[in-house]
């Protein structure tokens, strides 16, 4: 069975898988922070995959989702070759549980992704900063998207990789002869946002020397639907730590 193998998830490398799944043809890597956040800064030093068909990430995402339908909370930054070879895809999903879930979807240019880059966003009570390189790329404000103001519920840091299902567009391309594939992340930072004062205060910077199982949690036999991979413990390792 093909793997998606070898993706490096902050220093973190997803490895080949030895078991098989009956209806999901690979296994990608998923990290999750164990505690959540209520608007902050985050950013990670990411140098993608750049094959086709594979998506890698940076997001926040409010785990309550199961049990409260047509509720949502989540930022993301996604890096779908398919769709782009220069940028990040950023998406708004929100819902209210009455209009079910609204998407906000941009390109963000980044540059040539066969080098590092830094990549993140920042989360205030009404707007949304996309950030390039420490830069700011694209600003969502709720004064004219007023579902910006949905996203206020606490939510977990993660990072994945992934390989989208046909149906999605982000999926064309996927030669899976080519794999293993990885995607590399040096470091991840947050911060806590200081609403009196507009600014923005370190939490904790991660470099992955050694895995910490008090900050982070790895998704084992995970998947979801439009996901042809599950995520896997043994496909997140750390390396070059």
């Amino acid at each position: 069975m093909p793997s998606i193998a070898n993706t490096i998830i902050a220093s973190v490398v997803v490895a080949s898988a030895t078991a098989t799944k009956c209806h999901k043809p690979y296994y990608g890597g998923e990290l999750d922070s164990i505690e959540e956040f209520t608007y902050g800064k985050f950013e990670a030093r990411v140098l993608p995959n750049e094959h086709l068909g594979i998506v890698s990430s940076l997001f926040t995402f409010w785990r309550g989702g199961d049990t409260n339908p047509g509720v949502w909370n989540e930022i993301d930054i996604e890096i779908p070759p398919t769709q782009t070879q220069t940028g990040y895809n950023r998406n708004l999903i929100v819902g209210d549980g009455d209009r079910g879930r609204i998407f906000y979807e941009n390109q963000i240019f980044v540059g040539n992704f066969s080098e590092w880059h830094t990549v993140g966003f920042e989360w205030k009570p009404h707007v949304i900063n996309y950030l390039v390189d420490g830069e700011i790329a694209e600003s969502i404000t709720a004064d004219k998207n007023p579902e910006v103001d949905l996203l206020h519920l606490p939510s977990a840091l993660m990072m994945n990789f992934w390989a989208p299902g046909e149906v999605h567009r982000w999926s064309k391309g996927l030669d899976d002869s080519l794999m293993p594939f990885e995607t590399r992340y040096d470091w991840v930072r947050t911060y806590d946002y200081d609403q009196e004062n507009d600014e923005f205060i370190l939490r904790w910077q991660e470099d992955f020397d050694t895995f910490n199982s008090t900050r982070w949690t790895v998704a084992n036999n995970h998947t979801f639907e439009v996901n042809k991979c599950y995520f896997m413990e043994q496909n997140v390792k750390i390396e070059y730590g």
